[in-house]
């Protein structure tokens, strides 16, 4: 058995479980992380990010690129969302047929567990939650394709930008 898939459980203040496993990441590009660190890890897929820094806001710069060298061998595009110097969002979007779609789902199941399922009549998600960080699977069929994206987040930045706001 692996130990991934066993899973850890941690019983939190207040009688709370939550489950524990590994980091949520794709490619190793991980929310929360500074702005080198994901050029490291964009550079290492072959890409190179282009970012441009909000004129309203100096926190926030939106940065894309294509990975070109990702180890699936699609071409992910990734749009990043920096705040203050760190991603707070990356949204990852790649070309799939169907079959390819159930095999990275699975893939993605047998490595951070059971995720929870949301179903509209034509979009379909599958998210997993742990340490403030969110990681979102969806599909939505649309003009006869498929569109597949990937969207990690970190909350505890975006919360910061909240509470920052109403001082």
């Amino acid at each position: 058995m692996s130990f991934y898939r066993l899973g850890l459980f941690l019983l939190l203040p207040g009688g709370v479980v939550a489950q524990a496993g590994p980091p949520l990441e794709l490619m190793g590009l991980a929310p929360g992380t500074p702005r080198a660190t994901l050029e490291q890890g964009v550079a290492r897929l072959g890409g190179r990010l282009a970012c441009k820094t909000s004129g309203v806001d100096p926190r926030f710069a939106e940065c894309t690129t294509v990975l070109p060298h990702a180890p699936d061998g699609r071409r992910w595009s990734l749009l990043a969302s920096l705040v203050d110097g760190s991603a707070a969002i990356l949204l990852l979007t790649a070309p799939f047929d169907a079959k390819e779609l159930v095999s990275f789902r699975e893939e993605l199941t047998g490595t951070l567990g059971r995720p929870n399922l949301r179903q509209r009549a034509d979009q379909e998600s599958f998210e997993w939650i742990r340490a403030g960080k969110m990681m979102r699977l969806t599909s939505r069929r649309g003009d006869g394709r498929l569109k597949v994206s990937v969207s990690l987040l970190q909350g505890d930045l975006l919360d910061r930008l909240g509470k920052k706001d109403r001082q």
